[in-house]
């Protein structure tokens, strides 16, 4: 089954028409995040990375640490940002 999350991206992505790019969605876990996900575009060979950010509320932003910003500060693939 899909997350409501997984939805949504299926969703914005499929909007008009299907991709015409090829794509898999994985989930990477680990300790460190930004490590894990460093490893596996290295590891994989990796040549667009695309995330998905979602809006937060005030307090949420200042306390969150941010994926997102950490990877697009420290990856050397391009990187793609869907805002869901």
């Amino acid at each position: 089954t899909f997350s409501t999350m997984e939805i949504e991206i299926f969703e914005t992505l499929f909007k008009k028409d299907d991709p015409s790019i090829a794509f898999d969605m994985l989930e990477i876990t680990g300790p460190d995040s930004g490590a894990a996900l460093t490893n596996f575009i290295q590891d994989h060979q990796i040549d667009l990375l695309v995330l998905s950010h979602q809006q937060r509320n005030y307090w949420d932003s200042i306390f969150h640490h941010s994926l997102t910003k950490e990877m697009a500060l420290s990856i050397q693939v391009p990187l793609l940002t869907l805002h869901i």
